[in-house]
């Protein structure tokens, strides 16, 4: 099951959609560097025990998204 979030406010900014997605993925989407997603989720480490993760399940997407914002530029 997949969910997607929207922006109420305007229609013109894109849609994600909520899937498991992989670190890399998490990255180019965010644009930022595999050392830089860890930093940022350090201080939820009982969240994301395990730091060797290379695949987030879909309430760990959620909760990225929520915590960290929905990534700003997405190519469709």
């Amino acid at each position: 099951m997949t969910q997607t979030t929207e922006n109420p406010s305007s229609d013109k900014r894109p849609t994600i959609e909520i899937r498991p997605y992989t670190k890399k993925e998490l990255c180019e989407l965010y644009k930022i560097s595999p050392a830089t997603l860890r930093t940022w989720l350090l201080d939820y480490d009982t969240l994301f025990k395990n730091k060797w993760k290379k695949l987030f399940n879909v309430n760990e997407v959620e909760f990225i998204f929520q915590t960290f914002g929905i990534p700003k530029k997405i190519s469709v």
